[in-house]
């Protein structure tokens, strides 16, 4: 290795000759200049022959030469000139390949420290085969590539689809690949809607600093309605702050003789959405939400960019407002809420504040663990919502509790004993009677035991962890706080935890039983180094005390769930709450999907018979989705969603067909779809679907698209 400028630069080659007379270097075969720079990064050049001219400083690449820049970046072409710095150069038949493989193709490049400007050059992420064009590429007269900006200017430019020009504009831009964050246009959006008409948005995104940052989309209504929706973020050290917002203008008088204009569309309409939770706290979280609309259908009909929220088929929507703090340590827990919840009967919308739960163990009494949880919660309308919900409701319940386990061999005795106290405080009405101002002893004791094994197949390389459970029970208290249903609590319960020895299961505080009770239930998982696994859990939990009639026998039912991944292309999962068509279900959902060879799809059902004080009716649906993959870049697909209970709607709820191609740099999907949902101003609508991705450039999405999909149906994780 000879130095030819310093020691930072080195030269490598089979032949090197130096004129003395002009002072120039020249190196031949195979030569290599490698430039390290003071952060251990380094520039190698490899070319066919160089000159060195130590007068003036410049190097000529002379042949196929190749320069492998410190970004990643790999440039050849021929017959380049450089300063003796590197930061100038002027290159012919100029080839760039970025970082992410993404191509720049010119016929005469000049670099000015880190700023290419190509004369006519051609951009495509696109992988060429043999002679044939690029699936997509964009061609200009002139090209600047901004390596410190990060960014691509193009001037008459041209849109090619395999070489064929399909779109020219004067002047084109977009960030590097590399980029995740800049200012500017984004894709616009453009959407077609049956019942609002036609929307095309142009969105702009700002990069205010590097810990906020701003959308604003403008939209083009076909009907002359404002509509603007903005989205700003901002991150700060000990949290992060949410806003999602937007208004439309209400529709044309003209239009208001129109039997198709909703009264709601007669006014303006609107949402805010703010969301602020901290971070990086020792011992407190804090979250504050304020979510409110015009009403709670106008998120779900207009194409409103939203940063929360999801789409399912719900009977009842509703914007949840609250407040939410938790402070704790390694011995207590303290949660407070308040929520104010929006619903379409704003007089029966409730307001909860406050909900308090607080626990705190860790002493020692009697060689086991004391612990005490204290629970209230008030909640209140303007009026009675029905016969099983007050106008009016408070309760609070406080427990002492003792805690003992012990093991023996491959046995775990669990051991615990409870004191608690229920005070309610309901309002009485004329469809439903309720005593008021009531106080309630109540005596808790149970025993767990329980055979956790763990064992290891070696022939089929799996490890297996299993073990029945038998849990006795018994809860004294007097049969009228065992018949108290009052039930308006249970919307900070959820069904979905199964947890088959807890009393109160079935959410809510407001009720417990009066006797003994005896569950048994068993749960085994399996794992392997090849990812097929199994977890399976079942179990049942009976009233064997004649003390009480339940009339609630859902707290009898079998209660499971089951995870099976047999094979890499095949799996499956339910869960239950009641065994269908053998006793009272209170909630299942099961689902599988499957591939085989190009052929895939799944099949999902999910029945919640959930009722909280927002939500009363259920949910039963079916979801189906096939697919085809006909080549490795083309697939076809179709599904649809059934309503079994066949109300706020058809049978089918919504149903599809879509094809879509996708490569590394481009993304294209088409469809058409058809809903029958019903529920206030969301009628049925038949539409269509466009997406075109291309990749490293943005999106261009054209739709009219089901607004309330339920995307987890037939799908198992």
């Amino acid at each position: 290795m000879t130095p030819i400028v310093n020691s930072e630069i080195v030269l490598d080659a089979n032949n090197i000759f130096y004129d003395t007379l002009k002072k120039i270097v020249i190196a031949t075969g195979d030569v290599i200049v490698i430039q390290t720079f003071e952060d251990g990064t380094i520039r190698e050049l490899h070319s066919e022959k160089i000159e060195y001219d130590k007068k003036s400083g410049e190097i000529k690449l002379i042949g196929e030469s190749i320069i492998k820049e410190p970004t990643g970046d790999i440039i050849s072409s021929k017959n380049v000139e450089l300063d003796k710095e590197f930061k100038d150069a002027i290159a012919d038949a100029l080839t760039i390949i970025l970082k992410d493989t993404s191509k720049i193709k010119a016929k005469r490049g000049i670099k000015s420290d880190r700023v290419f400007t190509l004369e006519n050059a051609t951009y495509s992420p696109c992988k060429e085969s043999g002679c044939s064009a690029p699936l997509w590429d964009l061609a200009a007269k002139k090209t600047i590539y901004d390596k410190v900006q990060k960014k691509f200017i193009y001037k008459n430019v041209k849109l090619r689809i395999k070489g064929i020009p399909v779109f020219f504009t004067p002047y084109f831009s977009h960030p590097s690949p590399d980029v995740k964050r800049k200012t500017g246009f984004l894709t616009p959006m453009f959407r077609n809607l049956t019942d609002v008409g036609f929307f095309a948005g142009f969105p702009f995104y700002t990069a205010i600093n590097s810990d906020k940052d701003l959308r604003l989309t403008p939209f083009l209504n076909s009907k002359k309605r404002a509509l603007v929706s903005a989205d700003y973020r901002q991150l700060f050290y000990h949290g992060d702050f949410d806003i999602s917002a937007s208004f439309l203008s209400r529709a044309k008088k003209k239009e208001f003789s129109q039997k198709k204009i909703s009264q709601r569309d007669k006014k303006s309409r609107w949402h805010f959405d703010s969301v602020f939770k901290t971070q990086n706290l020792d011992n407190k979280r804090l979250s504050f939400r304020i979510n409110r609309a015009s009403d709670v259908t106008y998120k779900t009909i207009y194409p409103v960019d939203l940063m929360h929220g999801s789409n399912i088929y719900l009977n009842n929507k509703y914007n949840d407002s609250n407040i939410l703090l938790d402070l704790f340590d390694k011995n207590y827990f303290l949660n407070t809420e308040v929520h104010w919840y929006q619903t379409n009967d704003r007089k029966t919308a409730p307001f909860v504040a406050p909900y308090i739960d607080f626990n705190t163990k860790g002493y020692d009494f009697l060689t086991g663990e004391l612990s005490f949880n204290s629970n209230t919660v008030y909640l209140t309308r303007d009026k009675e919502k029905s016969a099983m919900f007050a106008k009016d409701f408070f309760r609070t319940s406080n427990t002492l509790k003792w805690d003992k386990n012990k093991v023996f061999g491959p046995v775990l005795l669990e051991l615990s004993s409870a004191f608690r106290t229920d005070i309610f405080n309901v309002s009485e009405s004329e469809s439903a009677e309720r005593s008021k101002n009531k106080f309630f002893p109540i005596f808790e004791n149970q025993c767990s035991f329980s055979l956790p094994l763990m064992s290891r197949i070696k022939s089929l390389d799996q490890r297996v962890i299993w073990g029945p459970k038998i849990t006795f029970t018994s809860v004294e208290t007097n049969n009228k706080r065992a018949n108290f249903e009052q039930n308006e609590d249970s919307i900070f319960d959820n069904f979905s935890d199964l947890t088959l020895h807890a009393i109160n299961r079935f959410g809510g505080y407001d009720r417990i039983e009066n006797g003994e009770r005896i569950s048994i239930g068993a749960e085994t998982s399996i794992y392997n180094s090849k990812r097929r696994w199994l977890n399976a859990f079942i179990g049942k939990s009976n009233n064997i005390g004649n003390r009480q009639k339940l009339k609630d026998q859902g707290r009898n039912s079998m209660v499971g769930r089951l995870v099976l991944k047999p094979w890499e292309n095949i799996s499956f999962r339910s869960r239950f709450i009641g065994i269908p068509f053998i006793e009272k279900s209170q909630l299942f959902e099961g689902g599988i999907t499957a591939s085989y060879k190009k052929v895939f799809g799944g099949v999902g059902y999910l029945y919640d018979k959930k009722i909280n004080c927002v939500q009363e009716n259920g949910i039963s649906q079916l979801g189906v989705n096939c697919g085809y993959r006909i080549t490795n870049y083309w697939s076809i697909s179709g599904s649809k969603i059934f309503n079994m209970k066949k109300k706020n709607g058809k049978s089918s709820l919504t149903q599809g067909v879509t094809a879509s191609y996708n490569d590394e740099c481009l993304n294209l999907g088409i469809g058409i779809f058809r809903t029958n949902f019903k529920d206030n101003d969301i009628k049925p609508r038949t539409g269509f679907i466009l997406t075109i991705v291309f990749k490293n450039l943005g999106n261009l999405i054209k739709s009219n698209e089901g607004y309330a999909y339920n995307n987890f149906l037939g799908r198992v994780e």
